[in-house]
């Protein structure tokens, strides 16, 4: 049995072990396909526009006909990727299924190579191997897989984020490292509007990540870097967009909407949503539809309102959302399965997440990064339409805590130095 460990420490350290990851995840992910079957591939009749993902579609299709950008209810970079891939398939004769099919199972991929890099620098070789292959058969990631929709090149922007962060607090590192992870979170906020609050996040993060060794003038101008990479990215979409809309959107103009498709879960069934919701959480949201709101704050002031006159329709309204963010899908095609999956995985996020929190500074510090992200994505669904898929980015992240279970609960591990690699061994030291 030490032999065998021995030599899969020894594979987990070489470079080899990402190509092996990429191919063992992109055959799991198209072995899901059997169960969770993808009519965008599997459906010949189906055209580019009806294979991807319905919100999207106008975009996408603006940028295919030459028209630039017409829509603003969303970021770019996602639809842009979508008319690439189109471009690509056409160009080069490529069935469409095909070429969609490929983009899935490259990102899907390229997600668990990327948490693996993540986890091997915060746990060690073994154990970032275990993460890998935990995320790579989760069955609600494998699930995103089965359609074309954002979230698949958010996570791996998001796991990017968290790469790059991780790097700068383990070690001093260059100016231009702070620039990348700006560029990285600001191809997150051309992806999802929900990157918004990134930027306060990750700043937050290096402050607490590398106050200890790094002077606040260096940190200001490790800062100014960062802020430089997301502009960069960010600042031409929002220039283009007040051109168009004579308004400066919150990267996109959705916002509203989107909370009043959350809000409605029950009642407006756009998406031949079930959702089984007491008569007073029922009527609730049927007042609430037949309202007209212009504004985000419009929405806030009239759930406040309620607050007063039916308390308990609201509380119940929000924690049913709280909820289904963590196991319900758009369709509710496979809910009560997805419900009984994440139970067990659930169990094991809370006991990790208990368990690095009593680590050395270094595990306490990126248990703390993790479950502050996971609880920003956690409330913005909440804000909207509460589905997995939207959590799906973050849950990723939190797989990073599984290994605490089995290595903090040794005592003799505690407050000692990072098993990781040897120049986590600079953490936490003073400049």
């Amino acid at each position: 049995m030490s032999l065998i460990l021995n030599r899969l420490t020894n594979l987990s350290k070489s470079v080899w072990i990402n190509l092996l990851l990429f191919f063992f995840s992109a055959i799991i992910c198209c072995l899901s396909w059997i169960i969770f079957k993808p009519a965008y591939v599997l459906d010949p009749g189906l055209n580019f526009y009806q294979r991807i993902a319905t919100d999207y579609q106008p975009q996408t299709q603006q940028l295919i006909e030459g028209k630039g950008i017409i829509s603003f209810n969303y970021p770019p970079l996602f639809a842009a990727m979508l008319a690439g891939i189109y471009q690509i398939a056409h160009t080069f004769n490529i069935s469409e299924r095909v070429a969609l099919a490929a983009y899935a199972v490259i990102f899907t991929a390229l997600s668990t190579v990327i948490l693996f890099n993540i986890a091997r620098r915060i746990w060690g070789p073994l154990s970032a191997l275990i993460v890998a292959v935990l995320w790579s058969t989760y069955p609600v990631a494998l699930y995103s897989a089965s359609y074309i929709g954002s979230e698949t090149p958010f996570i791996v922007f998001l796991f990017l984020t968290f790469f790059f962060l991780i790097r700068l607090i383990t070690a001093q590192r260059s100016f231009l490292e702070y620039l990348v992870l700006g560029l990285s979170v600001g191809l997150a906020m051309l992806t999802r509007p929900v990157a918004m609050g990134l930027p306060i996040l990750f700043a937050m993060f290096l402050w607490i990540g590398t106050q200890y060794r790094v002077h606040f003038q260096r940190f200001v101008v490790q800062s100014l870097f960062f802020v430089i990479g997301i502009l960069i990215l960010v600042l031409p979409w929002e220039v283009f967009a007040y051109s168009r809309l004579q308004q400066v959107p919150l990267l996109s103009t959705g916002d509203v909407r989107s909370i009043v498709d959350g809000a409605t879960y029950a009642y407006y069934l756009k998406y031949n949503r079930h959702v089984p919701v007491p008569d007073d959480v029922y009527a609730l949201q049927k007042d609430f539809y037949n309202q007209s709101f212009q504004t985000s704050g419009q929405i806030a002031n009239y759930f406040i309102s309620q607050l007063s006159t039916r308390p308990r329709a609201v509380f119940l309204h929000y924690l049913i959302k709280a909820a289904n963010s963590w196991y319900r899908t758009d369709s509710n095609q496979y809910d009560n399965l997805l419900l009984l999956i994440q139970i067990p995985y659930l169990l094991l996020f809370i006991v990790g997440a208990v368990m690095a929190l009593r680590g050395e500074a270094f595990i306490r510090n990126v248990a703390i990064m993790v479950l502050v992200t996971s609880t920003y994505f956690w409330m913005m669904t909440i804000l909207v339409l509460s589905i997995v898929r939207y959590m799906l980015p973050t849950i990723g992240l939190l797989f990073l805590l599984t290994p605490a279970v089995a290595y903090l609960s040794r005592p003799h591990r505690v407050d000692e130095t990072s098993p990781a690699e040897p120049e986590l061994n600079q953490i936490n030291e003073p400049a």
